[in-house]
């Protein structure tokens, strides 16, 4: 973008504003209302002895910056000398450059700060100007990233693992600075975030594009373990980029991504945290509410994109559909749904398709399928086993609409300390693990067994892989073997109980987080871009 002039007016509430003309079209940088209202300044840190803003604007930024930061030292950025002057000029408001004790610099001349401890400097983005001076920043950012020695990690919340792995990364002598919960940040707020703490490395639980593009455009490695299925974001462009080293804990995906070109991907299980499990207290209380002989915690599957739309389906579409998950149900150990898609893909088009690149439609619409297939799986199996045992279902409110003889719907469980006591507390903890998750497994898994609970689950590969059917875990083949595994481990206490110690002791032994952790950042440390 080219700056072609800066035009100062009065704002409808008496202040100042400005717009610019870029590329020959004119814009407001500030609200032609009330411009004061635009101002965002983060936080300034205790912590760091300098500032450096990158984009001057009106100054208004700067002004209020240095109300608030004492007698940091304080650098001011921007790409040309246009906002400056246009301050300088105007008698209102050239006291806030004339009167600043910071130190402006213009064009390249923040390459002359080498005597900088990046790590001791707090970077703010002036929000008003990075519409107009995008690449300005980006180069910026990028360059002080280059001046980075910590061992700091911005880590981006995540509801459920977040904090395990925050504390398997500490114990490791990472530094880890926490961030907001992706979903409800913009693009700018996520930047301008990264920018304030650059960090030597960003990391998040599931591949996110918009940060893939950020790290890529300023430099910064971007570090993210994806222990969902689907993550759709897997299937944008942005997992081409260099600076990106992505963990899956399904290899059969990591194997897919790496055929259709995907580099610096890698396979990583999930695990469990053994210690924040061992300090669950169980009281009078909870016995009484979680006690049960079978449990199941998990959501219904009703939400999903193919109730939405299949009353648009043809009734010849319908019966082949119908057709193809009784073939699925005959052999749940194969994605048989991804084999024989072909019928449906003139069916369904969906208006985001192109911006999933690498995920083809015959993938795509697997997926879709495969959704409904999981809802219509999980009910049966409910239905099945709440017919003759007692059952606590925890989960959303589309449980609600399934009436088993013998099934008790519990809500939601609280996933750090509700759901431990779930797993302890049941006598069989039953997992059914997605038909489209193909080999990994879920948290449950290792959940339920680090919780010191029974499990009883359906097969994938990485079960055998990993642990001992029989010994460390029982896995069901057909609701069929299920009830008579349920029935079987209620009257025989002796031997679930011994697999309940075999599978805590491995889980404890080979996969707790701070083993896994640790694997991963091994591999970062020691990763070279290809």
């Amino acid at each position: 973008m080219e700056l072609n002039r800066i035009i100062i007016e009065r704002a409808k509430d008496g202040n100042l504003t400005c717009k610019v003309e870029v590329d020959g079209k004119i814009k407001y940088i500030y609200s032609k209302y009330q411009p004061m209202k635009n101002i965002y300044i983060p936080d300034i840190s205790n912590s760091k002895n300098c500032i450096i803003v990158i984009g001057l604007g009106l100054g208004y930024e700067l002004l209020e910056i240095e109300k608030r930061c004492g007698t940091k030292k304080i650098y001011v950025i921007d790409s040309d000398e246009f906002f400056y002057n246009s301050i300088i000029e105007n008698e209102e408001i050239k006291h806030i450059v004339l009167n600043s004790k910071a130190l402006f610099l213009f064009g390249d001349e923040y390459k002359k700060l080498q005597h900088i401890d990046i790590s001791d400097t707090q970077i703010i983005i002036n929000k008003n100007i990075s519409s107009i001076s995008n690449e300005y920043i980006y180069k910026v950012a990028n360059h002080f990233n280059k001046c980075i020695v910590n061992k700091k990690i911005l880590f981006f919340h995540h509801p459920t693992i977040a904090n395990d792995c925050i504390e398997a990364l500490k114990n490791l002598n990472y530094n880890i600075v926490m961030g907001e919960y992706i979903l409800g940040l913009s693009y700018g707020e996520i930047f301008s975030k990264i920018a304030r703490e650059m960090p030597k490395y960003i990391f998040t639980i599931n591949f996110c594009a918009e940060i893939a593009d950020i790290a890529d455009k300023i430099g910064l490695t971007y570090i993210s373990w994806t222990v969902d299925t689907p993550n759709y974001n897997l299937y944008k462009r942005e997992v081409y980029y260099k600076n990106n080293i992505i963990f899956i804990y399904d290899e059969v995906i990591v194997n897919d991504l790496k055929d259709k070109g995907v580099k610096n991907i890698y396979y990583m299980p999930v695990a469990a945290n053994i210690k924040r499990f061992d300090e669950i207290i169980i009281n009078k209380e909870d016995y009484t509410k979680y006690v049960t002989d079978v449990s199941f915690v998990g959501s219904a599957g009703m939400d999903n994109e193919f109730n939405s739309f299949s009353k648009f389906l043809s009734e010849e579409i319908m019966k082949k559909t119908i057709d193809l998950f009784d073939l699925q149900k005959k052999d749940t150990t194969k994605y048989l749904i991804k084999e024989y898609i072909e019928f449906f893909d003139k069916a369904v088009k969906f208006e985001n398709e192109d911006s999933m690149s690498i995920l083809t439609k015959s993938e795509r619409n697997a997926f879709l399928l495969a959704r409904k297939f999981n809802e219509i799986e999980r009910r049966e199996l409910i239905d099945t086993i709440s017919n003759k045992f007692e059952i606590k279902v925890y989960g959303d409110e589309a449980w609600k609409l399934i009436h088993g003889n013998k099934l008790k719907y519990m809500g939601q469980a609280e996933h750090f300390n509700e759901m431990p006591k779930v797993f302890k507390l049941s006598k069989i903890n039953i997992n059914l693990t997605r038909i489209y998750v193909e080999s990994g497994l879920p948290m449950r898994v290792f959940d339920v067994l680090g919780s010191k609970g029974f499990l009883v689950t359906n097969y994938k590969s990485d079960i055998v892989r990993y642990f001992n059917n029989g010994k460390d875990l029982i896995i069901y083949r057909d609701l069929q073997d299920l009830l008579e595994i349920t029935e079987y481990y209620l009257h025989n206490e002796k031997e679930r109980q011994e697999i309940i110690i075999n599978g805590y002791e491995k889980v404890k032994r080979e996969h707790t987080y701070d083993v896994r952790v640790k694997q991963l950042m091994n591999i970062v440390v020691n990763h070279k871009k290809l």
